[in-house]
């Protein structure tokens, strides 16, 4: 589910940046807005309300994982990745509450849904940077969050092996978060410990 909302989430800040553009032709005292722009407006709105319903879906489960999968911060890398990642979180609440402030209550409120716009890309920067670092290292970190890649038999990219899983939807709690020492073992019981603490290991034939 986590990787669901993320790329949900990217894509419809995507379309929230296409669709920006029409806002002020809706607003213009001196032409009429044209039926594609009044539609790109209230998408915009409401696709800004569902990326809020779905980054409280995000904190929500990353505040209440299984405890055996909770995360170590271990190192500087570690940290900054979880400062990152809340970061972002906050700036794009903060940037819908804005953007809903000023559309249907105060729309001066305007100025602070652009400053939490740029606040969001700088954070999406060092976000996108960070998967580079992660993908040149060649570690599978990028890998777990790429959904082709879930249920392949390939130990390194950290998931649980395609012949153990049925029908079932491996959940990556952490995204780009380094997973904890623990459980980067070569041994594959602790793929299988990781595998059955999320409930997608297959019960015995």
């Amino acid at each position: 589910m986590q990787i669901a909302v993320h790329w949900s989430v990217v894509l419809l800040l995507i379309g929230q940046w296409y669709t920006s553009d029409a806002i002020p032709r809706t607003h213009n005292p001196l032409l009429p807005p044209s039926e594609s722009d009044l539609f790109q407006h209230a998408l915009h709105n409401y696709a800004g309300l569902l990326i809020g319903a779905l980054v409280l879906l995000r904190i929500g489960l990353r505040m209440f994982p299984p405890q055996s999968l909770l995360p170590r911060l271990t190192n500087w890398r570690d940290r900054a990745s979880q400062a990152v990642h809340w970061a972002l979180y906050f700036s794009l609440l903060g940037r819908v509450a804005a953007g809903f402030v000023t559309s249907y209550l105060w729309a001066p409120a305007a100025r602070f849904h652009v400053l939490f716009w740029n606040v969001t890309l700088i954070l999406v920067g060092l976000h996108i940077a960070a998967a580079a670092y992660h993908a040149l290292r060649g570690d599978g970190v990028v890998w777990r969050m790429i959904p082709s890649t879930l249920f392949k038999s390939d130990d390194e990219h950290g998931v649980c092996p395609a012949d153990e899983v049925e029908d079932a939807e491996i959940v990556i709690l952490f995204e780009y978060d380094p997973i904890p020492a623990a459980t980067r073992s070569a041994d594959m019981s602790s793929l299988n410990l990781l595998c059955t603490a999320i409930g997608t290991r297959s019960s015995p034939q």
